[in-house]
């Protein structure tokens, strides 16, 4: 009987809360606030990296395996999150995925193993790979096609905010209260938002059905699409495109806060506050640069110029001794000018029949990551080469100034690299082509 009676409250519930006008807006923004708080799980080291260093006694190297765990998971799984979430329930994935996400925050909190810690990063990384495919999903559910343009910049941005808002957070919070109970709290903040997408967001009643199509065929179809992209010279040039520009973000996201307290004698909340706009800029930025491309219904042009820019602004970032002010002014036009990025998802989408524009999105989104993932820990191995023997009461290791600056070369060349792919990238002219066979 009370099985019954939660069944039915649950249908009523169900009938009363979709039938809101403001409901899709519901749905979309709990999804959304998953794909923003990830971003604040996928930060949170940057911002403890002595802590971490003194509580697991790794050097910088292994330190950035570790963290970088995170990003091994997310890249595996960028191609089958397509494919799972036309095929289940974007409601159940969501949940599922969001709990998950709060189970590896809180195993990376709580462990003292490394292995653990590696184990625990994975989880999260895995989690957040359906945060923001998911997000659109739900949008393409429960809004008309010509809103989705809008919900998907509105994404992306709250990834960023998340990412700047969770910099300063983590940073805060690890001085106040220390960084176990920040983690904590952002484990709190997490469960609440699972427990609120349970209780809230629901499928489309056309969307209850799982697809009819069988797993076999659907894999069939998905390895036919994925070699379709991969057998296409523009896919690799484009997609290494998006791994060289968005390299030093990926950099700045773990080493980003060391790196400005050491090179510009900042504290950690400062230095997490310079890093944060960084991804203000980006956020900015990436609306503006989708929005130009548009309208000139061109591309590749933009991708020249973000290069170049970036290159430029990289170059005075690492290089030029400035007031906290000046740092913060450059940190936020570095973010904004390094929006190559999202023409090239444009690309990415415009480059082959609409039919694998989905897959080759996926495919665009994994490379953009992987430079930056890959690179990691050759920082830290970087630093631990130049490192001159100092250490923490902590028995951390402290690196100078120079051994910053040395092991972050890595991005303006990757940046420089960018600059002269654009030129071998075809354009689009802001339509669907195709250069398969190219």
């Amino acid at each position: 009987m009370y099985e019954t009676n939660t069944a039915q409250y649950q249908k009523t519930w169900q009938e009363y809360i979709t039938q809101k006008s403001f409901y899709p807006w519901v749905v979309w923004g709990l999804a959304a606030a998953f794909f923003f708080w990830e971003y604040v799980v996928r930060l949170a080291p940057s911002a403890m990296l002595p802590d971490l260093a003194a509580h697991y006694h790794l050097d910088a190297s292994r330190l950035g395996i570790v963290c970088a765990a995170f990003y091994y998971a997310y890249i595996g799984m960028q191609i089958p999150v397509g494919a799972l979430v036309d095929r289940f329930s974007p409601r159940k994935l969501l949940c599922f995925s969001t709990m998950l996400c709060c189970a590896g925050n809180y195993f990376f909190s709580v462990t003292s193993s490394v292995w653990l810690a590696f184990a625990a990063r994975l989880l999260a990384g895995f989690a957040s790979s359906f945060a923001f495919v998911v997000a659109l999903k739900l949008a393409t559910l429960w809004f008309p096609a010509s809103q989705l343009g809008l919900l998907a910049a509105l994404t992306q941005v709250l990834g960023m905010l998340g990412a700047a808002f969770g910099g300063h957070y983590v940073a805060l919070g690890t001085e106040q209260i220390g960084w176990q109970p920040t983690l904590h709290s952002i484990t709190g903040c997490m469960l609440f938002l699972a427990l609120a997408t349970v209780c809230l967001v629901f499928d489309k009643p056309q969307e209850d059905k799982v697809s009819q199509a069988s797993g076999y065929d659907a894999a069939k179809k998905l390895w036919r699409d994925l070699m379709a992209v991969v057998q296409s010279s523009q896919s690799w040039y484009n997609g290494i495109y998006a791994g060289l520009i968005f390299m030093p973000m990926t950099i700045f996201e773990l080493w980003g806060v060391e790196y400005f307290k050491h090179v510009q004698d900042l504290s950690r909340l400062e230095a997490a506050d310079a890093a944060s706009l960084l991804f203000i800029g980006w956020a900015m930025g990436g609306v503006m640069a989708g929005a130009v491309s548009d309208r000139m219904r061109q591309r590749v042009p933009l991708l020249k110029i973000s290069a170049l820019a970036s290159l430029a602004a990289c170059m005075v970032l690492m290089y030029v001794k400035m007031p906290l002010w000046g740092l913060k002014i450059t940190c936020f036009v570095y973010g904004f000018v390094n929006t190559g990025l999202v023409c090239s998802y444009a690309i990415s989408a415009e480059q082959h029949p609409q039919e694998i524009s989905g897959v080759s999105m996926a495919f665009a989104n994994m490379m953009s990551v992987l430079v930056g993932a890959v690179l990691q820990p050759v920082v830290g191995a970087l630093l631990d080469w130049g490192w001159r023997g100092a250490l923490s009461a902590d028995g951390v290791r402290l690196y100078p100034a120079e051994a910053y600056q040395n092991a972050m070369l890595s991005m303006p060349c990757m940046l420089a690299c960018a600059f002269i792919l654009a030129f071998f990238i075809h354009e689009t002219f802001g339509a669907q082509t195709n250069v398969s066979k190219h």
